[in-house]
């Protein structure tokens, strides 16, 4: 595992100061990895997309098994602030192995309460820097529409919330079987306060009781 005092990382890696600086909340990207042709494609793209958002912005990047040389090479020379975690679960179904990757950062963020908006970035997206900017806004949960493509590629469609004010009140769905979904952000359309991770007074919530994504996509967060 990489990582280090935030505010020495930032000073280690020559980060511009301003009078922002201090204002602007940490933003906290997650993204789970696995050795693949494209990955090293996946994750330099990635990263120059993040080199470009204004700080300050911490990349936590998690494989499975062992830290990859070819990962730790990346980050290193991405510029951009990063921790480097490891998933040792033993996975039956390989589907699930983001989920598990996932809850590893989790669990990291709530160990070392780590005070930002928290969003899960898979490798192989591409995003906005706008998007980005637009998460320092969050004060608890935000969440937007994602376009995606039909299964067939034939078209993109649009999925999201349908809003009034700042509550959410229903859902845009394209697909009978998502109906029935009982999380229905698809995970690169929402984000959060990390505080709810480590933090139980300012959300009211009776225990500390660990905050993780189910075993499968599907089920959402317990």
């Amino acid at each position: 595992m990489t990582e280090g005092n935030l505010d020495d990382a930032l000073t280690n890696q020559s980060v511009p100061q301003d009078i922002d600086l201090e204002s602007r909340k940490l933003l906290i990207i997650v993204t789970p990895t696995y050795a693949r042709s494209f990955q090293a494609y996946y994750l330099n793209r990635l990263a120059y997309t993040l080199k470009l958002v204004q700080p300050p912005l911490l990349w936590i990047v998690v494989e499975m098994t062992l830290q990859s040389d070819e990962t730790a090479d990346i980050l290193r020379r991405s510029g951009v602030m990063y921790r480097h975690l490891v998933c040792k679960k033993n996975l039956t179904d390989i589907k699930d192995r983001s989920v598990h990757q996932r809850n590893v950062a989790l669990s990291h963020i709530e160990t070392h309460h780590l005070d930002g908006i928290v969003y899960f970035a898979d490798e192989h997206n591409i995003y906005s820097i706008d998007l980005f900017e637009q998460m320092r806004h969050i004060r608890q949960f935000g969440t937007w529409p994602v376009a995606k493509q039909t299964s067939d590629k034939s078209r993109a469609v649009l999925e999201g919330p349908v809003c009034n004010g700042t509550q959410v009140i229903g859902w845009h769905l394209n697909g009978l079987s998502k109906r029935f979904q009982r999380f229905h952000a698809e995970m690169s359309g929402f984000a959060f306060n990390s505080t709810i991770l480590w933090d139980p007074k300012p959300w009211h919530r009776p225990t500390l009781e660990p905050i993780r994504q189910l075993d499968t996509v599907e089920d959402g967060f317990h």
